[in-house]
């Protein structure tokens, strides 16, 4: 998935220290909105954390849900103002976000690649 790649191993990181690798694996289809590691080291510059302790911030496992959408979402179906529930139950619009590349099929996913951590 792209979250193994290199400009996304804190997104990876983040799914491994909050246990939801099996939010990510489980039977889909699921849409899953990958950050890159800038947008995480954006992040934590806000939070004011190193990258140790952002995988031990309380509320991590909502951060890494909130990247995560039940269903298939593609580039067509993001009309301007359409919300989406997260799997950490927040609404997201997401064709407000900034994106690198959209609708990368996997096995059980589309990802979208993003330039921003839904929080």
């Amino acid at each position: 998935m792209i979250c193994k790649a290199a400009s996304y191993s804190m997104m990876g990181n983040a799914i491994t220290a909050s246990g939801e690798e099996g939010t990510f694996t489980q039977e889909g289809p699921i849409t899953v909105f990958a950050a890159d590691d800038d947008a995480f080291g954006d992040f934590i510059k806000t939070k004011g954390v190193s990258k140790m302790d952002f995988v031990k911030m309380d509320g991590l496992s909502d951060i890494v849900k909130n990247h995560v959408v039940k269903g298939t979402v593609t580039k067509a179906d993001m009309a301007a103002g359409k919300e989406f529930e997260t799997l950490a139950g927040n609404k997201v619009v997401v064709a407000d976000l900034p994106f690198k590349k959209n609708d990368i099929k996997v096995d059980n996913a589309t990802i979208h690649a993003i330039k921003t951590v839904i929080v």
